[in-house]
């Protein structure tokens, strides 16, 4: 188990990617600032919810182009980057 800047605590899984593919990751998920804020999101009943960690989802491209997981609800989101469809082929 490590530290990481993002106030979490995760476990490196040996066999999922190697140690410089874990690093390059890593620093590249640093690179979105709505990953290194504080994540919010309104609830049903209009009160706000905040955490004190950053969140954004990764989606297929026609989720986000038909505003399947609304920013207001589900917090921030784009669509896989080529680095995160490695990730995600990997899964």
């Amino acid at each position: 188990m490590i530290n990481l800047e993002l106030n979490c605590t995760v476990e490196y899984i040996d066999s999922f990617l190697s140690t410089s593919d874990a690093i390059a990751l890593y620093k590249y998920l640093l690179t979105y600032q709505k990953l290194t804020t504080k994540f919010s999101m309104e609830l049903s009943n209009g009160e706000r919810f905040q955490e004190n960690y950053g969140k954004m989802m990764f989606i297929d491209d026609h989720l986000f182009a038909e505003n399947k997981f609304p920013v207001s609800i589900w917090g921030h989101n784009q669509v896989w980057s080529e680095t995160m469809k490695a990730v995600k082929k990997t899964c």
